[in-house]
């Protein structure tokens, strides 16, 4: 499993995101299998990734910006965009899987307001 955060910044800031501690203030962290389903997940949501400017950050793999901005389902959207995550990506079908998406769901608006969406992948 791979833990992707999910960090809106006004500004790029390198001293923010090598932050423990203030990363944890404003991350959202989904886990997936493969970079291929975080691709995958981002293109459901509208948006794509790019490579970010960042090098070097601490206790992270990779990163990337969000270019565009980031799809709010309502509910029976939501079901939509699910079922077709799950269609696309051969997860399986759990309460964990469910609830990591709907609670992601909830913070798109959080990271559309800022002007920057940054994604780490945690080497930890």
């Amino acid at each position: 499993m791979i833990h992707f955060s999910f960090i809106p910044l006004e500004e790029l800031n390198s001293g923010v995101l090598n932050s423990l501690e203030d990363r944890y203030e404003l991350e959202e962290v989904l886990t997936f299998e493969t970079v291929g389903e975080l691709k995958i997940f981002v293109d459901l949501l509208g948006a794509e990734l790019a490579q970010s400017p960042f090098q070097n950050l601490q206790d992270v793999d990779s990163s990337w910006l969000i270019n565009g901005t980031l799809k709010s389902f309502s509910e029976p959207e939501f079901e939509l965009f699910y079922q077709k995550w799950i269609t696309l990506t051969g997860r399986d079908n759990t309460m964990d899987e469910y609830g990591q998406l709907i609670c992601f769901n909830s913070t798109v608006g959080k990271l559309n307001k800022e002007t920057h969406k940054v994604v780490l992948q945690n080497a930890i």
